[in-house]
């Protein structure tokens, strides 16, 4: 039977890979780490990607997640190009064992909880500017009507002084 992989050994791997990928030393991995505020080391990038595998905490996965640029899936499912059907499962714990469909299930949940909140956001957003948009076509059409209005009067305004200069001028000439 295959032995199954713990999880500390995924996160080992995938920092290991991640590191690799970049053409980073582990001296520059601890200066990206440490530029965050982890107190990380050159020692510390080979305890966590070592054998004897340092623990990682969930402050320094997401720290991982960001320097590297990449997903907590790709820190919690490492090495894709050789995976095998041994390779299924994860120790988590030495009493839990899950597949790595229920890794992406974990990591997925909080993702559809902000999903769903952004989603009712936008509904939100949408509604607001459709009575926006109502609102601004009613302010245009009184704006439309009140340039009419004015125009209607400049006319009628003009048109009076148009009089009061006629009877002006009738009066002077008589």
């Amino acid at each position: 039977m295959a032995k199954i992989e713990t999880l500390g050994a995924e996160i080992a791997r995938a920092v290991r890979e991640l590191r690799e990928d970049r053409g980073w030393s582990q001296e520059q991995l601890a200066a990206e780490m440490a530029s965050l505020g982890f107190r990380w080391s050159r020692m510390t990038v080979t305890e966590v990607e070592g054998r004897r595998q340092r623990s990682v905490s969930i402050e320094e996965l997401l720290g991982l997640a960001h320097v590297f640029d990449v997903g907590l899936r790709r820190l919690l499912r490492a090495n894709f190009r050789h995976q095998t059907r041994a390779r299924n499962a994860i120790s988590v714990t030495s009493e839990w064992t899950i597949g790595r469909g229920d890794v992406d299930s974990l990591i997925d949940t909080g993702q559809r909880s902000e999903v769903k909140a952004l989603n009712r956001r936008l509904d939100l957003l949408l509604h607001e500017a459709a009575v926006l948009d109502a609102e601004a076509a009613t302010l245009a059409k009184l704006s439309k009507e009140r340039k009419q209005e004015v125009e209607r009067i400049r006319h009628e305004l003009d048109a009076a002084r148009h009089e009061l200069d006629a009877a002006s001028n009738r009066r002077t000439s008589k």
